[in-house]
């Protein structure tokens, strides 16, 4: 089951042709580990993932059911955030090496 402000993994994602991301996650059964499915999730808002990339499912909009060469496809549409620990990582990584003498004042 996918439930927002979860954390999952993106795989592969893309950039549609409207300019927004799309990604698939893997919606894990726990009564049957080795059968796995993929959702294909498309990104209301404007944001940056990256393949394996940890987000966070802020919201959901909507979910759509197809069927491709014989099997049931899943759509969600959802607002997305790349994971806080993962930002907040980042974030420490930022460094800036400026001297006194770079600065122009």
């Amino acid at each position: 089951m996918i439930n927002k402000d979860h954390n999952y993994t993106a795989y592969s994602p893309k950039q549609t042709k409207t300019g927004k991301v799309m990604f698939s996650i893997s919606n894990f059964d726990k009564k049957n580990p080795s059968f796995k499915s993929y959702i294909t999730v498309f990104c209301n808002n404007d944001v940056e993932i990256y393949d394996r990339q940890k987000i966070t499912i802020t919201e959901i909009t909507g979910v759509n059911t197809s069927e491709y060469n014989g099997k049931l496809q899943v759509s969600m549409f959802a607002n997305v955030l790349p994971d806080k620990d993962e930002l907040e990582a980042m974030a420490g990584d930022v460094k800036a090496n400026i001297e006194a003498d770079d600065l122009p004042f």
